[in-house]
């Protein structure tokens, strides 16, 4: 391929990249302003400034627009985290500091819109694969971080399949938010999710899962 014709494919790359965003930010902002189930793709039209023929370009159905605002959604989170993981530090510290920003954010989310709480909620029920995917993709990344611990002599885990799955499931009211904000919202100081990340480190420093 010649240079002048991988500039234009990465120049259309990116303004489709560019387009996409704009018609998710529009997106989030209607469901937001009139609920999913009201909120048209001509309104999405109108609030990002992309034609409805554009719209369809790309995306299909509103309930496609709502499945890929869920997975950026779900995407973003899984950089945070992995961001930490890759972090110098110990995998028990990794593990904590994933754990409580984490609960942060689905936390935070509500207290700056309840709008845009509602929509991920909703947009988590409709889309149940892209939530097992994330679900699945947090698992691997726990996974990782427990074998890094046990290699580094702070964990003494024997199983680390059965010992990642029963960390997610522990963790699953904290980081849900249709569990977590009507559980934690009040929660001072994130007390709760301290006293639960302190159970899961004893239980993997003793080997007990």
């Amino acid at each position: 391929m010649s240079r002048e014709k991988q500039f234009e494919v990465s120049r259309q790359r990116d303004r489709g990249s560019e387009i996409c965003t704009r018609i998710l930010d529009g997106a989030e902002t209607i469901f937001v302003k009139f609920g999913c189930l009201n909120a048209t793709v001509t309104d999405i039209a109108r609030e990002s400034g992309i034609s409805t023929t554009t719209i369809y370009r790309y995306y299909e159905s509103k309930a496609v627009i709502m499945e890929a605002l869920i997975s950026r959604d779900l995407q973003r989170m899984e950089n945070m985290c992995q961001r930490i993981a890759e972090e110098n530090a110990p995998a028990s510290k990794k593990l904590s500091t994933i754990i409580l920003e984490y609960h942060k954010k689905t936390l935070t989310r509500k207290c700056e819109s309840k709008g845009t709480h509602a929509v991920v909620c909703t947009a988590m029920r409709e889309n149940r694969l892209s939530v097992e995917e994330h679900s699945e993709q947090m698992r691997r990344l726990v996974w990782l971080i427990i074998l890094e611990g046990i290699h580094n002599g702070e964990f003494k885990v024997t199983n680390i399949d059965e010992a990642a799955k029963m960390v997610c499931y522990a963790l699953r009211v904290f980081l849900d938010p249709s569990l977590a904000v009507p559980l934690f919202a009040n929660d001072k100081d994130y007390a709760q999710v301290r006293t639960m990340d302190r159970f899961i480190q004893g239980s993997l420093m003793s080997g007990c899962v």
